[in-house]
């Protein structure tokens, strides 16, 4: 059967594991939010360059800084829970390496 230590290791494994996914997925969120208002943000500018060029009519979109700036506040804290949970997982794995 397994020792204490085997125990132990085994855990931890699986510890690191579960932490690396959820950091991976938690990151992947946070930056998606981000990355689809900037690309919003580059649809509303091509919107109106082309509305310029064609017709000399201006189109403003008004609040996209504002949008930005709320997706970054929030995905920010998200970001960090991310990368805690991925520093973690490292840690908890080299800590497993140095164990077995």
């Amino acid at each position: 059967m397994f020792s204490g230590i085997e125990h132990l290791i085994n855990h931890l494994s699986i510890i690191s594991a579960i932490l690396g996914l959820l950091g991976g997925i938690i990151l992947a969120f946070s930056l998606n939010r981000v990355l689809s208002e900037v690309q919003f943000s580059i649809d509303a500018l091509a919107v109106s360059i082309e509305s310029v060029a064609r017709t000399g009519d201006v189109y403003l979109f008004t609040g996209l800084d504002d949008r930005l700036n709320k997706a970054k506040r929030i995905s920010s804290s998200w970001v960090r829970a991310g990368i805690y949970c991925l520093v973690a997982s490292v840690a908890i794995a080299a800590s497993n390496i140095y164990i077995a």
